[in-house]
């Protein structure tokens, strides 16, 4: 306040019997406002009818399988328990890689010559573990991917699953056993 007068957020100045509230055309910021989220839900309609119109998949209507077919019976079986199943399995699967990485400190000290412990039949057990778990989630995916078809991929997270998991079992099963074989295959790995 100088002088008595007030200075509105559009520079125009009021006095005390005119406040500045009355100079600001509010009802222009509620009509863009809600223009705007208008705009954006009909973004969000198309986007959804380009999904079902490609995929042939409703996001929001529950997948119509028999319960009594194979399809329904695995859909039971990922609905609750297995879904924890697989949770635990992947911090499982974190912390061996965790211990791992360890692993591979204790090697890099060995090589410079610093202290180090020596792990006896370290590399099998994470070679096993490694080929477990990779085998144990490919089954998960591949069976998810058979229960919801095309319905799988419209969820964020089952897409990265459907980069992850393939590109693990790659790695675990194909390039590694490759590796054995033949010199340096590393470069396939990039």
């Amino acid at each position: 306040l100088i002088g008595g007068d007030q200075t509105g957020r559009d520079g125009s100045l009021g006095t005390q019997s005119e406040p500045c509230s009355k100079k600001r055309p509010v009802g222009g910021m509620i009509q863009q406002r809600t223009s705007i989220s208008r705009n954006s839900l009909k973004t969000q309609d198309n986007q959804q009818n380009q999904i079902r119109r490609l995929t042939g998949v409703n996001r929001n209507a529950p997948i119509d399988i028999d319960p009594r077919s194979v399809r329904g019976r695995l859909d039971s079986m990922f609905q609750g328990r297995f879904d924890t199943f697989v949770g635990c399995l992947i911090i499982t699967n974190t912390i061996t890689m965790f211990v791992q990485l360890q692993f591979h400190g204790q090697a890099a000290n060995a090589s410079l010559g610093l202290e180090y412990s020596d792990w006896k039949f370290a590399t099998p057990v994470f070679l096993g573990l490694e080929i477990f778990f990779s085998a144990i989630f490919l089954v998960e995916f591949l069976l998810r991917v058979y229960v919801y078809r095309c319905g799988f991929f419209l969820e964020a997270f089952n897409v990265l699953d459907a980069i992850i998991v393939p590109l693990t079992a790659l790695d675990t099963f194909v390039i590694s056993f490759m590796e054995m074989t033949f010199s340096n295959m590393s470069f396939i790995r990039l």
